[in-house]
């Protein structure tokens, strides 16, 4: 086993999101599971912003999984109990994917 395969230790499941009609015509974005695969999860930073009267903090997540995927910016990473919305997509060099992902939090 290599060092790369080693470190992909967290078990996550990758959302892809749907939009599901909603009863007054319009739609409402739903999120579901396309598939679970290991990962390996690193917080990469945060910042911190106003929203009117609320101070919002955005967690930064670097998501390393093994390449093919059919993940997308715009899709979630489910893993633990939070939510990370994917922002962008690299496919690297060793055949590994990573995944920059953003939670925010108030």
């Amino acid at each position: 086993m290599s060092d790369a395969i080693g470190r992909l230790r967290a078990r996550i499941a990758l959302a892809q999101p749907q939009i599901v009609a909603d009863d007054m015509g319009g739609g409402v974005t739903t999120y579901v599971t396309a598939e679970t695969v290991w990962a390996d999860v690193a917080p990469v930073g945060a910042s911190a912003r106003a929203d009117f009267d609320d101070r919002v903090s955005a967690n930064a997540y670097r998501v390393t999984i093994r390449a093919p995927s059919g993940a997308r910016a715009g899709w979630r990473v489910l893993w633990r109990t939070r939510s990370l919305l994917i922002t962008a997509v690299a496919e690297l060099s060793d055949g590994r994917m990573a995944l920059d992902c953003e939670e925010e939090t108030q």
